[in-house]
């Protein structure tokens, strides 16, 4: 590992470490509305497809299906945005309530397409994965088989998550791209490849130092809880159930909480990425870790 490097490493670990420590209450409570209001956009969309259903054919259940999907997964994208604009606040130290949250619906006209764009992308995903799992469902029967439902269920959930990284991975800066200069919308994914490109290594070094125990504690309890679970399901016992409990309620907390972590993560890699570029350009050896147009940002 080079100097540059290892300093961007360790400057991302003490800024996470700050931002964290003034702000991880903020962000909870954050991803816990958004979470809501996510779950409440679904279970209407799902009940208007369903309505729909009723009275429709099958060919134009399935079109409206769709559009109403990408419609549900664009009003998502657009609270995505407002909590990328929340976020990267957040690693500057500046003021930040719970209403920039909604901020990409004050803003449609101008993240609408984005949102789109990116509604579009999570469908085609989706799409991929059920064409994947119809495809290989013989083998998902031997899998469940095999390892038991709730294994084969974790394997499978592993299998999306990491379909659904690979694919946003190569857009992750558009968003602070977006809300660091709102008014330089063009271009923005060809500013947003610059930044990642020749860091994607270096992207990957900073997620794994940082999230790296956090992933692996999350793994250690998901099969504590499992073990238990299973047991408890076959004894019956009052003091096994308890115990699985136990082990839920801290397998959700350390997954509630790791996400909150990549929240904060996110946009200070960005704005080290963009020190960095910046840097690079004026040929500076010394990275700045300090940005453009931070007026009113404590130093």
């Amino acid at each position: 590992m080079n100097e540059r490097d290892e300093k961007i490493i360790n400057s991302a670990l003490k800024q996470l470490f700050f931002c964290a420590r003034k702000n991880i209450n903020k962000i909870m409570i954050t991803l816990f509305v958004f979470n809501i209001i996510e779950t409440i956009i679904t279970l209407f969309c799902s009940k208007l497809v369903v309505v729909l259903s009723l009275s429709t054919p099958l060919i134009l259940t399935l079109a409206m299906s769709l559009l109403i999907s990408i419609g549900m997964l664009t009003a998502v994208m657009l609270l995505y945005y407002g909590l990328s604009v929340m976020t990267l606040r957040m690693a500057r130290k500046e003021y930040v309530t719970i209403g920039y949250l909604f901020i990409g619906f004050r803003k449609w006209r101008d993240v609408a397409k984005y949102a789109l764009f990116f509604a579009v992308l999570l469908t085609v995903v989706c799409a991929l994965f059920l064409a994947i799992w119809f495809f290989f469902t013989p083998l998902s029967v031997v899998l469940f088989n095999k390892v038991g439902v709730m294994t084969g269920t974790a394997f499978i959930v592993l299998f999306f998550l990491c379909l659904l990284v690979l694919s946003l991975f190569p857009w992750t800066f558009v968003w602070y791209l977006l809300a660091n200069e709102p008014e330089k919308q063009k271009g923005v994914f060809k500013r947003n490849f610059a930044l990642l490109k020749g860091r994607k290594k270096l992207f990957f070094k900073i997620v794994f130092k940082v999230m790296g125990k956090r992933i692996v504690t999350i793994l250690i309890v998901w099969a504590v809880m499992f073990f238990f679970t299973q047991i408890s399901l076959k004894s019956k016992s009052a003091m096994l159930s308890l115990f699985s409990s136990f082990f839920s309620f801290l397998y959700m907390y350390l997954l509630y909480a790791t996400q909150a972590f990549a929240f904060l993560l996110l946009p200070i890699i960005y704005d080290l990425f963009l020190a960095d570029s910046v840097a690079k350009q004026v040929d500076v050896v010394e990275i700045k870790y300090a940005l453009p147009d931070t007026t009113g940002v404590e130093q």
